[in-house]
């Protein structure tokens, strides 16, 4: 299990720093480096996750030309951003996706993929009409 000094060498953060990020105390942070005492594990974990996070966000690459990020997904214009945000609300009690926020899903994509699936049928007619004229 790593410690919180290991936290502060692998992010490279310093006692104030992490005392900020998380809201804890300088002191208490200060007795846990030097060994006085030492948090839970599962604290230890959490921060642990929450640094990766913060890390992953300040090195997320640039959308895509006609995208841009809406927390950790990209969206193609105002209208997919707001049936993100609006499925985002559609969990049942368990934390499942409604069937409704599915359907929203469904929709979503469908609408994404109809050009391509366009174009994909044009080429498939177009080489079966050069097909039958060369048989």
């Amino acid at each position: 299990m790593k410690t919180v000094q290991d936290l502060l060498t692998e992010y490279g953060l310093g006692q104030t720093a992490l005392a900020r990020r998380f809201n804890i105390p300088l002191r208490t942070v200060q007795n846990w480096c030097g060994g006085q005492n030492a948090p839970p594990d599962y604290v230890v974990t959490m921060m642990e996750e929450l640094l990766r996070r913060d890390r992953e966000k300040r090195y997320r690459p640039s959308p895509p030309i006609g995208y841009k990020w809406d927390g950790d997904l990209l969206v193609e214009n105002e209208e997919e951003r707001a049936v993100l945000r609006k499925i985002r609300g559609m969990t049942t009690k368990d934390g499942e996706l409604s069937e409704e926020a599915k359907d929203e899903i469904r929709r979503l994509a469908e609408k994404r993929t109809a050009p391509i699936m366009a174009e994909r049928k044009k080429a498939i007619e177009s080489y079966h009409k050069k097909r039958s004229k060369e048989g």
